[in-house]
């Protein structure tokens, strides 16, 4: 059985990458929000401080990497707060999709190769 490898191409566009990071956090905000991942699966996709370093090292926008890293303080908040849990997330959503209506549309790259390794 095979699987599909995905990579994101980091190139001199930096808008590209900037806005598929925010379309890829509000997705996992979102599938925590709907409980259909864990804040465990979350962090294994993006939400993990040695991420935070990775991103900066690559030239991602500050605010996207400051919101990366609250999104790496919702275990915290879970476990410490519960009460403002569902109210930190909605407005850490609020600020991924505010910065994402910054970009205009793209429409000369792809944003994500794939490939099939039998």
């Amino acid at each position: 059985m095979g699987y599909m490898v995905m990579e994101l191409t980091i190139n001199d566009n930096n808008k590209i990458n900037d806005k598929f990071l925010l379309v890829l956090i509000i997705g996992i905000l979102n599938s925590i929000k709907e409980k259909v991942i864990s804040i465990d699966e979350a962090e294994k996709i993006l939400f993990l401080p040695g991420y935070v370093d990775d991103l900066k090292r690559i030239g991602i926008d500050k605010q996207i990497v400051k919101v990366v890293e609250f999104c790496c303080e919702l275990e915290d908040i879970s476990d410490i707060v519960p009460e403002k849990f569902e109210t930190e997330l909605n407005k850490i959503i609020d600020m991924a999709i505010n910065l994402l209506k910054q970009y205009p549309e793209e429409k000369k790259e792809y944003w994500l190769l794939t490939k099939f390794q039998p």
